[in-house]
C-alpha cells in the first residue's frame, strides 16, 4: 500500500458521498490506496452508507466504528493503523481533484531516499468548492528547507493541504487526556515541521465545501467550547517554538502568549 487516506466522520452522511465518489475518482491505481474511515460515534445513516460504498468500490475501505472521542482520537487511531507510505487527512465535506494522488505520489517519489527522510511531507493549495476560488494565494514550489519558518514568513495562515510523510507522523500524535476531545490540528504540523524540510506544489489539489456546522464557519465557538484543547496547543509553541517564531512572526507569538494566558 503507498497512500493511505484518513477521513474521521460524526454524523455526516449527508456529505461523506462526495470524499467517496473523489476517491472512486482518482487517475492512481486503485490497488494502490486505502480509506481509513472512522465513525466517531455516528447516530444517523453512516453504517449503512458505508455499506452501499463497500458494493461498489474497487479499493479498501477500512471502516472502524468507535464511542465519540473526538477527531484527536480517531488521528492517533488511523495513523497507528495506516500502511500507506504518505497519509491525507480527508475531512468528512471535502473532496479531491481527479490526479490528487498521482501528483503527491509523483513529487514524493521524484527525490532520493535519504533526503526523503527529513521531509515532512508534500505540501498543496485548495480551492473553494462552491466559488471555485483559490483559497489563500500561490506560494513557492519546490523543496522548502524550514517549513515552520517559510509557513510564517510567508504568513500561510489560510487553508492549505498535503500529504504526510506516515513514517514520521507516527511518531507524533495527539496527547490522549480525559475530557478534551479537539486539540487544533496545528498542534501536529507545527511540531512536524519545525527545522524539517517540505516539498511544496502550486497545484490545487483539494476542494474544500465550508459547512454551517464545520469547524472553519465555528472558530470563535472553538474557542469556548475547546479553550483546554488550545490551552495545550499554546502551551506547545511557547514551550517547543518560541525562539523560532521570535524570529519569524514576533506578533504571531504574543498572539500565541496571550491566548495561553487567556485559557
Amino acid at each position: 500500500m503507498l497512500i493511505t487516506i484518513f477521513t474521521p466522520t460524526y454524523n455526516r452522511a449527508y456529505t461523506l458521498k462526495r470524499v467517496f465518489d473523489s476517491l472512486m475518482s482518482q487517475s492512481f491505481s486503485h490497488s494502490l490506496f486505502e480509506w481509513i474511515l472512522i465513525d466517531d460515534g455516528s447516530t444517523d445513516n453512516t453504517k449503512d452508507l458505508v455499506k452501499s460504498f463497500l458494493k461498489k468500490t474497487d479499493f479498501k475501505i477500512n471502516y472502524i466504528y468507535q464511542k465519540n472521542m473526538g477527531k484527536n482520537y480517531c488521528h492517533n487511531r488511523a495513523i497507528e493503523l495506516a500502511q500507506g507510505d504518505l497519509f491525507l487527512i480527508l475531512d468528512s465535506d471535502d473532496a479531491i481533484v481527479d490526479e490528487c494522488l498521482e501528483v503527491f505520489w509523483n513529487i514524493w517519489t521524484g527525490i532520493e531516499d535519504e533526503i526523503r527522510e527529513d521531509i515532512y511531507g508534500v505540501s498543496c493549495l485548495c480551492k473553494d468548492g462552491y466559488t471555485n476560488e483559490l483559497i489563500g494565494h500561490a506560494v513557492e514550489d519546490g523543496l522548502i528547507e524550514n517549513a515552520y519558518k517559510w509557513k510564517h514568513e510567508n504568513r500561510i495562515y489560510f487553508d492549505s493541504w498535503g500529504a504526510l510523510n506516515a513514517k514520521l507522523f507516527k511518531k507524533i500524535l495527539f496527547p490522549q487526556l480525559d475530557n478534551i476531545k479537539f486539540i487544533p490540528e496545528a498542534y501536529l504540523w507545527d511540531k512536524a515541521s519545525n527545522r524539517r524540510k517540505v516539498l511544496s506544489t502550486n497545484k490545487i489539489l483539494k476542494i474544500v465545501y465550508y459547512q454551517n456546522d464545520g469547524f472553519s464557519n465555528n472558530i470563535l465557538k472553538s474557542y469556548v467550547n475547546h479553550s483546554k484543547g488550545r490551552y495545550i496547543y499554546h502551551k506547545m509553541v511557547i514551550n517547543e517554538l518560541f525562539l523560532e517564531l521570535l524570529k519569524v512572526n514576533s506578533v504571531r507569538l504574543v498572539k500565541d502568549i496571550i491566548q495561553f494566558i487567556r485559557m
